[in-house]
């Protein structure tokens, strides 16, 4: 076998190189994947149970006939007040870097309601928690319908 000359082994290297960078490219698409998988997560119908304010500590729960609830489509947020269409909006998941919840991580999904302000949320069994209470919002609780 003949050794490779120096014009071969660079054209090698070059080779190598860009079939790493391409195999990085596609695991992060695959990633972006995976995240919209976990974001239909939150389709579907959900019931209010309680509205948590922090400061003072107050909590809201549904009085008799009165009901909420909301629908998260694809694109679309719809919500329901006694079974009533109320109003709808747009909204879709964002990265946040710069206010993460856990000192461990350096960012966090958010969830963005229309042109608002992103929340935080959490789906736990069939609990859904959309949190802003660092802008003294509170958090609402939802069971999944």
């Amino acid at each position: 076998m003949k050794p490779l000359n120096v014009i071969q082994r660079h054209s090698l290297s070059c080779i190598l190189l860009m079939t790493i960078t391409i195999l990085f490219i596609l695991a992060g698409c695959k990633k972006d994947e995976a995240l919209s998988v976990f974001d239909n997560e939150i389709l579907g119908e959900w019931r209010w149970i309680k509205t948590q304010i922090g400061y003072p500590d107050t909590t809201y729960t549904p009085s008799e006939g009165n009901t909420r609830s909301i629908r998260f489509e694809k694109t679309e947020v719809y919500y329901y007040m006694n079974d009533k269409l109320q109003y709808s909006f747009p909204y879709h998941f964002e990265v946040e870097y710069e206010h993460t919840l856990d000192t461990l991580l350096d960012s966090i999904k958010v969830l963005v309601l229309s042109e608002r302000p992103y929340s935080y949320y959490s789906i736990y069994n069939d609990t859904l928690v959309i949190d802003a209470t660092y802008r003294d919002l509170g958090a609402d609780f939802y069971a999944r319908k």
